[in-house]
């Protein structure tokens, strides 16, 4: 393998002749063994990032090891070793763009939120500066007389730049994960442990500044919260964008390629999802509270009714785009999102009596009439976290993990954040959470709060089950005698992933559960 051109010997920084050797001896390991029995397939997994490990200490700068590394390293669980192995590619540039799809999304699905948000955030500068640079240097082509390189310019950062799948992904993943920057930030030494100290909404009654803050920056093409632009009923919009990943980089997979889906609807539902919830924290900042128990008149053109016509009509729309078949969204995934959607229409009928886009606000006084046509709404809520319970326990112990990472920033905070907005608007109109033995929409706010809380509380008890990690037992030491020279290195990166993997259940562990303190709090009486 090593044939003196090791640059730790002075030789040049180039791939060694047996590299191609180990690539497709670990790829043949994985297809000899691909039908096998979990512990056994797992076992040689384990073997072959082994043996990639070991070939990287040897061959420091050949690229495809690493990328054959991480991509061995996801399948065995250990997210964080594959994103170490990520950043030692060393990603920059344009390849930000190209090649940013090895990792992305896997580390949001193994809650690594942090390491997330700073990819995405790098993505989101690179096209910043593209545009600014083709903004700099097409004017001097047209000014040489290179009429064409200034046209290519301009096409290139129109068609492929601008409308890029991964700029889209990067901004729903940023927005998704917001709330949990307070989470990670460090003051005085202390780690905060409030979802959204810092950005996003949860639901909080002080958000109002930053939802406006939003809705200023979602006109900074280049700033995350644009993503709501696209919350519109269209539902041909999959087809604007350039996928512009770079799958070359896997030419060196013979006998199995890595698939990577292009689904831009996941994240145009995260667009919608957020242009709702900022929406409800809106128009709960212009509400009128009843006087001498008589709901206040909304009349027509005045703030609260646009801002309440326009909550609907986001709210219409987003409903026509998850009913759209193109949308492959997880049964749980879905039936949340629908029952965040039930809660925010609710809402609008509690602070307005609207409860769609075209009808006129209530024209009565009364309060019980409010009551009346929220209660089925808040219902249907219910009945749809209970149906995503029942579909989420469906799935094996690891596909349960991976789905309660991805569905806690995907929609449980968006869920959350929907209830508690509900929740403060019924204390406003009297139906607060000590009203719950006494008026009915108190108590279904409670049923739904306390539903939810269950739900919660058996994915924070999934993510104490550990999962079978691979001990250093006997089938895998004779596997191991022959090749000696890699025993304790994967001794250790065993040990590792486990510890790992412990480290990240965690941590979704303490998110969850402050969520369901929060949601304690419903369950009070008069």
């Amino acid at each position: 393998m090593d044939l003196g051109s090791n640059p730790k010997d002075g030789g040049q920084k180039e791939s060694l002749p047996g590299d191609d050797l180990i690539l497709l001896a670990v790829q043949c390991m994985n297809h000899v063994h691909r039908y096998d029995a979990d512990e056994e397939r797992m076992t040689f997994s384990t073997m072959a990032a082994g043996v990639l490990e070991y070939a990287m200490t040897y061959s420091p700068y050949n690229a495809y090891l690493k990328i054959a590394a991480m991509k061995q390293h996801l399948k065995n669980g250990s997210t964080v070793r594959a994103h170490e192995v990520f950043e030692k590619i060393d990603i920059k540039q344009i390849q930000l763009e190209s090649c940013s799809y090895f990792i992305l999304n896997d580390l949001v699905n193994n809650g690594l939120y942090k390491e997330a948000l700073e990819q995405a955030g790098k993505i989101l500068n690179l096209h910043s500066t593209s545009e600014k640079d083709v903004c700099s240097f097409m004017p001097r082509a047209f000014e040489n007389g290179n009429i064409s390189k200034g046209l290519e310019m301009i096409r290139w950062q129109r068609q492929q730049m601008s409308a890029s799948f991964q700029l889209l992904e990067a901004k729903g993943i940023i927005m998704d994960l917001a709330p949990f920057l307070g989470f990670e930030s460090q003051n005085n030494g202390h780690t905060s442990r409030d979802l959204g100290s810092r950005c996003g909404l949860v639901g909080g009654k002080e958000e109002g500044e930053r939802a406006e803050k939003i809705l200023r920056d979602s006109a900074n093409f280049y700033a995350a919260p644009s993503i709501l632009n696209l919350a519109r009923g269209d539902n041909n919009i999959e087809n604007c964008w350039s996928d512009n990943r770079d799958f070359t980089v896997n030419d060196y997979e013979i006998l199995q390629r890595s698939q990577y889906e292009f689904h831009p609807f996941e994240s145009i539902s995260r667009a919608h999802e957020h242009c709702i919830l900022t929406k409800m924290v809106m128009v709960s900042q212009v509400m009128k509270p009843p006087k001498k128990g008589k709901v206040v008149k909304v009349s027509e053109g005045e703030v609260l009714d646009k801002r309440s016509k326009s909550l609907l009509q986001s709210i219409d729309a987003a409903e026509s785009f998850f009913a759209n078949e193109k949308c492959r969204c997880n049964q749980s995934h879905k039936l949340l999102l629908r029952a965040a959607t039930a809660i925010s229409r609710a809402f609008s009928v509690i602070v307005t009596g609207r409860h769609d886009a075209v009808s006129s606000p209530s024209p009565s006084n009364k309060l019980d009439e409010r009551e009346q046509k929220a209660i089925p709404m808040l219902q249907s809520a219910k009945s749809m976290i209970q149906g995503a319970s029942s579909s989420w326990t469906a799935q094996s112990k690891a596909e349960m993990s991976s789905l309660t990472f991805r569905l806690v920033p995907d929609v449980v905070i968006m869920l959350l954040a929907s209830l508690n907005i509900c929740a403060n608007a019924c204390s406003v109109f009297g139906w607060g959470k000590r009203k719950r033995s006494t008026k009915p929409v108190a108590n279904c706010i409670a049923d739904l709060a306390l539903c939810l809380k269950t739900f919660l509380t058996d994915m924070s008890t999934s993510m104490e089950y550990k999962e079978n990690s691979i001990d250093i037992d006997e089938r895998l030491s004779q596997v191991l005698d022959l090749l000696p020279y890699s025993h304790d290195l994967i001794e250790k990166m065993v040990h590792d992933c486990s510890r790992q993997k412990n480290d990240l259940q965690g941590r979704i562990n303490v998110i969850l559960m402050q969520m369901i303190d929060e949601l304690n709090t419903f369950n009070v009486n008069d």
